[in-house]
């Protein structure tokens, strides 16, 4: 499970951690000022089931905006990586090919948060070649902004967008609700061989938050099945 934007600061983390589920091992990373009188900004909370923590690892926080969390299941290794951008996307995605270039290999990757970027129906599939085609993936929000940088990114990864892209979100759903209206900023983002294991994804209903959370379910060993809203999880 990914929080992010959750504006806690170090010495609000206790009073927070009591009050999330138990059975969870529990990080986070702090919010942060730009001055002593400015307003709280970012921080970041991940929970991984203690069945499911690869022994001996701990979830790594130390690049900002980027948590990663080191889960087992069965026999295979998977690498959860929970982002929060904010107008620093080309930093943020160097860090994330920073951790990407040092991981083991073997471990399957995927990685999911509030990116702040608008993507509209690009990003997709068949990337290059969907307009060609007529393929590619859905959305409800039909903006591209400056957020062509995480496109590039995804084409020279050969990663994609799972959503509108998947089943249970063909249509693209949009994940934030603001002032200006609704948008689709949150996404999920794997290699195409981890988006066919994907048995569902959907974007949920979620009244006390501008986010609405993002869950997939994954396809695991011998009919189990990992879930991730945030969150990876044994069926």
């Amino acid at each position: 499970m990914v929080l992010s934007e959750t504006w806690v600061e170090g010495k609000g983390w206790q009073k927070l951690k009591s009050k999330l589920p138990k059975g969870y091992v529990w990080a986070m990373q702090e919010a942060r000022r730009k001055s002593k009188k400015g307003r709280v900004m970012g921080g970041m909370v991940m929970g991984i089931r203690k069945r499911m923590m690869d022994k001996g690892k701990k979830v790594e926080v130390d690049k900002e905006g980027l948590m990663v969390g080191k889960i087992r299941c069965g026999r295979k290794r998977w690498r959860v990586i929970g982002m929060y951008v904010n107008g620093d996307i080309e930093e943020k995605l160097e860090r994330l090919e920073e951790w990407v270039e040092g991981k083991e290999e073997g471990a399957k990757m995927i990685i999911g948060g509030d990116f702040n970027a608008r993507t509209g129906s690009e990003g997709g599939i068949m990337m290059g070649e969907e307009k060609e085609e007529g393929g590619g993936r859905k959305s409800k929000d039909g903006k591209v902004r400056e957020e062509r940088i995480l496109l590039n990114f995804l084409v020279e990864k050969g990663w994609v967008l799972f959503n509108g892209n998947t089943r249970g979100d063909e249509r693209g759903e949009f994940t934030f609700t603001g002032g200006k209206g609704c948008t689709v900023i949150d996404y999920i983002i794997g290699d195409r061989e981890i988006r066919e294991s994907v048995i569902e994804m959907r974007v949920t209903d979620k009244i006390d938050s501008d986010h609405q959370p993002v869950e997939v379910k994954i396809k695991g060993e011998v009919s189990r099945e990992k879930e991730w809203r945030g969150e990876v999880e044994e069926g």
